[in-house]
């Protein structure tokens, strides 16, 4: 079965903004994601081809640590299929962009490796 991305509503948000995950057969429970921690591998994670798998690898190298507005779970998703970042949470639907934005000020989110 091929990898795909898929969402989940996010409760804390009241359901507004949504997790992005990679998975092969559509549950969160066996996915690749990306979040406070880095990767996060859930389960079995996904099946991914050896581009993918490369771009997994570089990902903490080549945009850094984890941030709701500039680097989230949504262009992880989008980068690891496609090869491009993208975020329409973030750059088109402007309610979950000025909110992310505010959250990314106020409360910013380090990952491990922002924790060295």
């Amino acid at each position: 079965m091929t990898a795909s991305i898929y969402s989940l509503p996010i409760e804390s948000t009241l359901r507004i903004a949504r997790h992005y995950f990679i998975s092969s057969d559509g549950t969160f429970n066996n996915s690749i994601g990306w979040g406070a921690n880095g990767i996060e591998y859930n389960g079995n994670g996904a099946k991914l081809t050896p581009e993918q798998e490369k771009r997994v690898k570089e990902y903490l190298e080549k945009f850094g640590c984890y941030n709701i507005h500039s680097n989230n779970c949504e262009m992880f998703a989008w980068y690891i299929m496609t090869g491009r970042r993208y975020s329409g949470q973030t750059q088109v639907n402007c309610h979950t962009k000025i909110g992310a934005s505010v959250i990314s000020l106020a409360q910013p989110v380090l990952t491990v490796r922002g924790m060295k």
